[in-house]
């Protein structure tokens, strides 16, 4: 999803071929990300999620099959100039401790959060290295935050979205990026959320 001056062109990527789908992707995103937001921990398939965005460079983020440095590698050669902002829950925010440091912290706790999806001990070392080279920065949304998103997702965008999947949209919306933005590119993924979390979500009211 994108949030700038227009709307997204990115529609109608359904090509059978990945080359094509990859020159349709770099055409239509690189008029309008000047900043992209990642849900940052997720350990994924890497294949499925660069298949789209960047085909020769999959090998890199399935060594450590990390979502954040997958992207940020194909960012690279699809959108570059573009500023990738890994997304954390506030208070397990390891990776944009790590990457302000210059070496890999640990969060506190693996629990207390409904990103469950977001969260682990520590960054991958490969995913690590990636993200500093492709100079990754860190960004924070609250849980109130990603229940709003979840909330608009499902509202407006006729998503379902679980909690971590809808990280990067919060942040878009509570504009975690400097002011004056062209573009945000916006990575929503992953509708693994229970009945549950879903109502509460969608009832809530963001203050």
């Amino acid at each position: 999803m994108s949030f700038g001056k227009e709307p997204s062109p990115l529609s109608g990527l359904h090509d059978s071929q990945p080359r094509r789908r990859q020159q349709q992707f770099h055409n239509r995103a690189e008029c309008i990300a000047q900043f992209l937001l990642i849900p940052c921990g997720t350990r994924c398939n890497a294949h499925g999620i660069l298949r789209l965005a960047c085909v020769e460079h999959e090998h890199v983020a399935r060594k450590d099959r990390h979502a954040t440095s997958g992207w940020a590698t194909a960012a690279g050669t699809l959108l570059p100039g573009a500023q990738v902002h890994a997304i954390e829950p506030e208070g397990f925010d390891d990776t944009g401790r790590s990457l302000v440091q210059g070496a890999r912290m640990r969060n506190r706790a693996l629990s207390g959060t409904i990103c469950d999806a977001l969260l682990v001990p520590t960054p991958g070392a490969l995913a690590f290295e990636v993200m500093r080279s492709c100079r990754v920065r860190g960004a924070t949304v609250s849980d109130g935050e990603v229940r709003a998103a979840i909330r608009f997702g499902f509202e407006h965008l006729k998503l379902v979205l679980e909690p971590g999947g809808a990280a990067a949209l919060a942040a878009a919306m509570f504009r975690r990026f400097p002011t004056g933005a062209s573009g945000v590119l916006a990575i929503l993924s992953g509708g693994n959320v229970d009945a549950e979390v879903f109502e509460q979500s969608i009832g809530h009211v963001h203050c």
